[in-house]
């Protein structure tokens, strides 16, 4: 078993690693343990049996379960009141006490008194480093804070994603039901006029809905254009001779007005097959 295991008993403790205090004021991203390995006391966790009256008027707070700590209340800025942990060993103001588990039981001491240090010291600030996340297996309460904001704030932003991507889709799923509903409304009428002719239903590329045509009123309509465009080649075939002699008449004198008449000439022709 390794030493800053947090799979070891709470009273348990580990031999402290082989090397010197002058090291480890030496070289301490090398030799020092990682506050992220101990076990903690924090101010807010050691807080959490008193009622906020007893907060505010008591001046002193010793733990049932740790009577070697106390708690001391005092003002910070506008804060009406401030509670803090006083180190056994330096008598430093501290927002938590740790204990690596090479200490003794009870032996809670603070950063400095046990010579420790933080994770982000070791293997570096960014949260995606792999060494970063695998020791830092007990976080700091300040930590755990930070972490659970993180979480919370990304939870906001996917919920925020989501109604977005569902406000953005209303209007596809309503103009959909509106189809359903109007071709459900349409359906046994259709049924009973047409009988055994085929159900034509047109739908518009980029815009909601559909509609649904005659076949009968369709086809009409197609051999409609039909005569129009063969109506429109015979118009453009008789006036043939007609534009020949003009561009005959006009070519000596306009070079311009030949070349005009020749794209439009070329127009017609692609389009109605002259």
């Amino acid at each position: 078993m390794q030493a800053g295991d947090p799979d070891v008993a709470a009273g348990e403790t580990m031999p402290r690693p082989f090397h010197s205090l002058g090291l480890t004021a030496k070289k301490p991203k090398k030799y020092a343990g990682l506050v992220e390995r101990c076990q903690h006391l924090n101010v807010p966790d050691m807080l959490a049996p008193l009622s906020p009256e007893e907060r505010r008027t008591r001046a002193v707070y010793v733990p049932p379960e740790h009577p070697g700590v106390a708690l001391i209340r005092t003002r910070k800025g506008a804060l009406p009141f401030f509670w803090y942990v006083v180190c056994a060993r330096c008598r430093r103001r501290c927002e938590a006490l740790h204990r690596p588990l090479w200490a003794q039981p009870g032996d809670w001491r603070c950063v400095r008194c046990h010579g420790l240090t933080y994770a982000s010291r070791r293997h570096g600030k960014s949260e995606q480093s792999v060494s970063r996340q695998m020791h830092r297996r007990n976080p700091a309460y300040r930590t755990r804070q930070r972490i659970a904001r993180e979480r919370d704030k990304a939870m906001r932003e996917a919920a925020r994603v989501r109604r977005e991507r569902d406000r953005l889709a209303r209007p596809q799923r309503r103009a959909a039901e509106r189809d359903r509903l109007a071709v459900a409304k349409a359906l046994p009428d259709l049924l009973a006029r047409v009988k055994d002719k085929a159900i034509i239903v047109e739908a518009t590329p980029g815009k909601p809905g559909t509609c649904v045509l005659d076949y009968d009123a369709l086809m009409a309509a197609e051999h409609a254009k039909r005569e129009r465009e063969k109506m429109m080649r015979g118009v453009l075939a008789a006036d043939a001779e007609a534009n020949a002699a003009v561009l005959a008449r006009y070519s000596p004198r306009s070079r311009a007005l030949k070349a005009q008449a020749a794209r439009v000439l070329g127009r017609l022709a692609a389009v109605y097959g002259v």
